[in-house]
């Protein structure tokens, strides 16, 4: 005969609850809509066979901050990213064709002064790497975050032309008031089903 716990079980389905909220964006330099060409696009896509893109065009408005939906060639790229309340924080860039062959990188990536990544080739299909979508995302110490930010990175003098849709600081500290309720929900369950006497259902 065996005995299985439905208390213990319960318990662990609530908690599930629980899990983490995504990170939600704190701030952003650019307006992810797909390199000023419009509609969505995802990474492994091909910014010039799939999408239509057309190298050495500038396909920014004036609303787009400088370095974003426009072919550029190597040279300091920096963003102004606003800081906000949390920690979990991290960076994500968001380009085609930055990668382009061994020679071009790899290049390091800095907030506030501090290197806190590099972009390079690795995982990038070397026959499509001048124009293949990639997201790149780092870590950022949450000692670094301040009210105003500077994201930066400057590609070598053997870079070739790249594309940047967006950069944008990111923090998975802070969760949507539903997901509070929800984390307080689950532990008052837990606590209940704790305090009651188990239940067990036998099997013959």
């Amino acid at each position: 005969m065996r005995t299985i716990s439905i208390s213990i079980a319960a318990a662990l389905a609530v908690a599930g609850l629980c899990a983490p909220a995504q990170a939600d964006i704190v701030s952003m330099a650019g307006d992810a809509d797909c390199f000023g060409l419009g509609g969505t696009c995802a990474p492994g896509d091909l910014w010039a066979s799939d999408l239509g893109g057309t190298f050495f065009t500038d396909y920014s408005t004036p609303e787009d901050p400088d370095f974003t939906d426009s072919w550029e060639s190597f040279g300091p790229v920096s963003f102004d990213l606003a800081g906000g309340a949390g920690s979990g924080f991290s960076v994500d860039l968001f380009v085609a064709g930055i990668a382009d062959g061994p020679d071009r990188g790899p290049y390091a990536v800095f907030f506030n002064g501090t290197q806190i990544g590099q972009i390079e080739e690795t995982g990038i299909d070397p026959d499509n790497a001048y124009q293949q979508v990639v997201l790149f995302s780092f870590a950022v110490p949450d000692a670094l975050v301040l009210a105003d930010n500077v994201l930066s990175f400057e590609a070598s003098d053997a870079g070739d032309g790249y594309i940047i849709d967006y950069a944008a600081l990111l923090s998975s500290s802070v969760p949507e008031p539903a997901s509070w309720a929800m984390m307080l929900g689950g532990m008052a369950a837990i606590g209940g089903l704790m305090r009651r006497r188990r239940t067990s259902v036998a099997f013959a």
